[in-house]
This record gives structure tokens, sequence and C-alpha cells, in this order.
């Protein structure tokens, strides 16, 4: 017996479209040559912006292990150390700040371990 034929799908990959094939626009040349001149370099580089991003490191490191220890609590109390650490996630602005939600998640995982 034969079987019917199958119609074929229709591709749109066979015809080249040249009208996609334009070239690339040349990247600009950057306006800051000399890599400490850069505005970008010397915020980064400054120690105000490395204590900052060093603290906030901190905080994602105590997060990380409060949120591995979790599954070991029950229900009602796991409902609670989310809510805190919901709470101690909000935006922070002030290095004083920073330091005293380090402080809170600190002592968070420091219960959560005994």
């Amino acid at each position: 017996p034969q079987f019917p034929r199958r119609a074929r799908t229709m591709s749109f990959s066979r015809g080249v479209e040249t009208r996609l094939r334009s070239p690339l626009p040349k990247p600009a040349s950057p306006r800051f040559t000399n890599e400490t001149s850069s505005p970008v370099r010397s915020v980064m580089n400054s120690p105000e912006f490395n204590a900052v991003t060093g603290l906030d490191a901190h905080f994602a490191k105590f997060v990380h292990d409060i949120t591995n220890r979790l599954s070991l609590l029950a229900r009602a109390p796991t409902i609670r150390v989310e809510k805190w650490v919901r709470k101690l996630h909000e935006p922070v602005h002030n290095d004083t700040w920073r330091k005293l939600r380090n402080a809170y998640a600190r002592l968070l995982l420091y219960n959560l371990k005994r």
C-alpha cells in the first residue's frame, strides 16, 4: 500500500534576506583612553565603594547561610525567618544601617545554628 505524501512544511530559512545583511555600526571610540581617568573606575576604586560592596557581600553570605538552614525548621519559624529576611532585604543607603542590617542577619544566623 502506498502512503499519502506528507505535505511539505514551510521553511523560512530557504531564501537569504539581503536587507538584513547591512553592516553593523562601528563601535564608538572610548571617551576615556586612560583607565584611571574614567569616573566609573575612580568611584569603583574608592575605599567607600569597597566598604559598601563588602558589607553587601557579607549580607549576601549571611542570607545564603540562613536560607540553607530554613529546611531544618518547622513551618511557623520558617515563615518568621522568611519575613525577617524579606524585611532586611529592603534597600539601605546609609552605611551605619548596612552595618546594623548585617548585625541583625548575623544574630538571626547565630540563633538558627543553635
